[in-house]
Parts: structure tokens; C-alpha cells; sequence
């Protein structure tokens, strides 16, 4: 039988993945759009792209902070 821990666990592991994976998708959509604008970190898209990304690392970080105090 599963505890609610084990399935707290099981959560927290299955969305880290994703957000590792989705983090990592936007790290090269990045490098792909910084060098399409001649490595303008200026350039609207840059920034946008690198913003999305910023958000996702903020995520991860809060949600490995909440699965540690949750274990």
C-alpha cells in the first residue's frame, strides 16, 4: 500500500522531469534565437524567450524548496 508520502514523492519527481525537460527545450530555443538576431541579447524575441526561462528556473527552484519541506 502507498502512503500519501510515497505519493507526494511520486508527484514531486514526475513534475520535476517535466520542468527539467521543458527548461532544457527553451535553453536551446534560446541559443537558436540569439544566434538568429546575430547574438542580440537585445532583440525582443532574445528577451522573451530567455524571460519564459527565467520563469521555468524560478519554478524548479520553489518546487524542489516545497518537495524538501513536504518530505
Amino acid at each position: 500500500m502507498t502512503t500519501r508520502k510515497t505519493k507526494k514523492r511520486r508527484f514531486f519527481m514526475k513534475f520535476d522531469h517535466i520542468l527539467s525537460y521543458r527548461i532544457e527545450e527553451l535553453k536551446a530555443l534560446l541559443a537558436l534565437t540569439a544566434a538568429e538576431h546575430d547574438f542580440d541579447f537585445q532583440h525582443p524575441s532574445v528577451l522573451y524567450v530567455s524571460q519564459k526561462l527565467d520563469q521555468l528556473i524560478i519554478k524548479a527552484m520553489q518546487q524542489k524548496k516545497n518537495c524538501a519541506s513536504a518530505l
